[in-house]
């Protein structure tokens, strides 16, 4: 299995910082911008996702491929045997 210190480095997620208030109560949430309003529409048609939002995820996608990159066999052997034991 390869090591998890693999060459990719994780993609830096930008900082949009939004501020809302509860009961008084103020939270800045920096990684709002992540999270997409319309998500029910996008579950629909993904094409509709944010192209800044699709990049991100796109680059985090690419790093955890290079990060599994040595646990393929290992992967498949552990979904086949879940799915040995599942009922479906």
């Amino acid at each position: 299995m390869k090591n998890s210190s693999s060459s990719a480095t994780a993609p830096a997620t930008s900082v949009h910082p939004h501020r809302t208030v509860f009961h008084g109560i103020e939270r800045i949430d920096d990684y709002a911008w992540l999270r997409a309003a319309n998500w029910q529409e996008i579950m629909q048609d993904p094409a509709k996702l944010d192209p800044e939002i699709r990049s991100h995820l796109e680059a985090e996608n690419r790093y955890r491929k290079a990060q599994m990159a040595g646990s393929e066999d290992l992967q498949t052997k552990l979904v086949k045997e879940m799915r040995g034991r599942i009922k479906e």
